[in-house]
């Protein structure tokens, strides 16, 4: 027999209100009291359902199936929203629907539905202005901030095209404490970094998410596989990997990294025969000029042109500079033919940090040294003023919205990150330490004083991983006090 309902919808709604207010007659409620209100709820709407069927089946009348289908959504929401409201690109509908109070969600309700909501948006394949200003409305209300949220700023930044910055925020997500993270949302952001990871070839990422205890889902168990495969580490049978991708979800999206883990090959750099480098000085000299002006070039282009610099001041054809130094009667041709050398690889440098390439993809060479010592210089400068900037403003109280707040640290971050890509083993240690302070000030400044706890709880985390991968053990010890601390 079903309990009756009514006293206790009408206890919970009282025990919401006394709770929003706030103040001396607020009801402090566990996380735990909703979720065994939603249990009961569960439990009479499934019994209400099995009562609609039946009586549908009795009577023989289909009408009764639509209060059973009703009742069916209020009991699942995140099913039917996953697999009807979101790949129909309905977005106020799968946004509301998943505001249902239910257990899938019931860590971040408003965050993970509006999670939803964008993933639906995004699904759609049309923009509408009117849509992208009330997600935006929606994202900006978002406090405190958790793993949903975060997750919907994700799916937003990457729908316009910030892919880069979209995987530090998804990757941000797997760092949330589990009381203030869904694992639906988790779930949404290990498929989608793997998927990321897949399309950039990135075999060793998607390896690594696949190998992550506690968040393993049965897409990315097949593209763990495939990657394992593709980096010849092992040779996972063939039948095993086409069971793991009948096992998956989104079989045909997936069905070409299928293909391409079978054959047994992978996407790798080409590496350009010597002959196909520039001859001459002034060949080289109008390639360099071209890719400086174009606009994007390809990391194969700079490298053809850093290899075929390296080769020409290995050959001595610093005659040809100081010739030309000698013909404008220059005073100091050395000086002219090293400021020459400085400014190619300074531009060297720009090329590949406006062009997102990493320094790996150059071939070892007599300039990739100076190119990797320009770049943790001009790091370093961008590390500290960034770091300056972000505890200048926290010290005079200059507040931005939650969003920006955290769009700013994870732009810290991310510089912190492109450093640590290229420099060498002593300097990651003091580029930690230049912008530790003011990311940690940071974190511990949305904790305390902006009610950011899960947020900050988060973002400590992160420093807390990168403190050990700095060898810092005093920043260790206190952020792993810090992070103990109940949100």
């Amino acid at each position: 027999m079903a309990l009756p309902l009514a006293p206790l919808i009408w206890l919970a709604i009282w025990l919401y209100m006394r709770n929003r207010k706030g103040g001396a007659g607020g009801v402090d409620l566990s996380p735990g009291f909703w979720l065994f209100v939603w249990i009961i709820c569960i439990w009479n709407s499934v019994f209400v359902a099995g009562l609609l069927f039946g009586g549908a089946a009795v009577s023989e009348n289909p009408a009764w199936a639509l209060p059973a289908l009703a009742a069916a959504v209020f009991c699942f929401p995140w099913t039917f929203a996953r697999w009807v409201l979101i790949p129909a690109g309905w977005t106020r509908a799968a946004y509301y629907v998943l505001r249902i109070p239910g257990t899938t969600l019931w860590k971040d309700r408003r965050g993970g539905a509006l999670a939803g909501a964008v993933w639906a948006h995004t699904r759609s394949g049309r923009r509408s202005p009117r849509v992208d200003e009330w997600l935006q409305k929606k994202l900006a209300a978002l406090s405190p901030l958790k793993a949903g949220g975060v997750a919907a700023l994700a799916l937003s930044r990457a729908a316009e095209g910030e892919i880069d910055f979209a995987r530090g925020l998804m990757r941000l997500v797997l760092a949330f404490d589990r009381n203030a993270r869904p694992r639906r949302i988790l779930r949404v952001a290990v498929e989608w970094l793997a998927a990321e990871a897949a399309t950039r070839g990135d075999w060793e990422a998607v390896r690594a998410i696949g190998s992550r205890r506690g968040v393993r889902t049965r897409w990315t168990l097949f593209a763990s596989l495939a990657a394992r495969r593709l980096l010849g580490e092992s040779r996972p049978h063939a039948l095993l990997l086409r069971a793991a991708w009948l096992l998956a979800p989104n079989r045909i999206g997936s069905l070409g990294l299928l293909r391409l883990a079978l054959a047994g090959r992978q996407d790798a750099p080409v590496q350009r025969e010597e002959g196909g480098l520039p001859a001459t000085f002034s060949d080289l000299l109008r390639l360099h000029a071209a890719l400086w002006k174009e606009g994007p070039a390809s990391a194969g282009d700079l490298d053809r042109v850093q290899l075929g610099w390296s080769r020409l001041f290995m050959k001595g054809v610093a005659g040809g500079l100081r010739e030309r130094a000698a013909a404008i009667a220059a005073a100091n041709a050395e000086h002219v033919w090293e400021e020459a050398r400085a400014r190619i690889v300074g531009d060297l440098a720009s090329m590949l940090r406006e062009h997102g390439h990493s320094l790996a993809a150059l071939t070892p060479s007599g300039l990739t040294e100076d190119i990797r010592a320009r770049l943790e210089d001009e790091g370093m400068e961008e590390l500290e003023h960034a770091a300056g900037a972000l505890a200048r403003r926290r010290a005079n109280q200059q507040v931005l919205p939650v969003h920006d707040e955290l769009v700013e640290w994870c732009a810290l971050r991310d510089l912190y990150e492109s450093l640590a890509g290229v420099a060498s083993n002593g300097l990651r240690p003091l580029a930690f330490a230049s912008v530790y302070p003011a990311a940690s000030g940071h974190a511990v400044w949305l904790f305390n004083e902006r009610g950011e706890r899960p947020l900050g709880n988060a973002l400590l985390r992160v420093l807390l991983e990168e403190a050990r991968n700095a060898g810092d053990v005093e920043a260790e010890r206190l952020q792993a006090a810090n992070v103990a601390i109940p949100i």
